[in-house]
């Protein structure tokens, strides 16, 4: 077993790890209800030095570059662009959807350094 991060998957080529391998959730245990994962997403923050106008543009334009694209609003399309990431679809259908449920998400709150 490797414990690492999703995003990891990324580094896992063929060249890199010839071995088969997939992404599974950790086991439930014997009294869980539901799965468990934890996330982090990046933070992001704008300084104190731009009025309330600057900093409402600067959030406006986040909101534009990290949202949805209007008509292209796809409640699955997150899947796309892990397929060519893993090497059976069912990381992405089975473990990948079960840790982006938000009743199994829990936020990792420890700092990278």
């Amino acid at each position: 077993m490797f414990l690492a991060i999703e995003w990891e998957s990324t580094t896992l080529t063929q060249d890199l790890m010839p071995d088969d391998w997939g992404l599974v959730c950790f086991p439930k245990c014997p009294n869980a209800d539901d799965y468990c994962a934890t996330y982090k997403d990046p933070g992001y923050v704008i300084p104190n030095s731009y009025s309330k106008e600057e900093a409402e543009d600067i959030a406006f334009a986040l909101d534009l570059w990290y949202g949805g694209v209007p008509g292209y609003d796809d409640a699955e399309q997150w899947k796309t662009e892990l397929y060519p990431l893993y090497r059976d679809e069912r990381g992405i259908e089975e473990s990948n959807v079960i840790a982006r449920t938000p009743k199994n998400m829990r936020p990792d709150y420890t700092v990278d350094k």
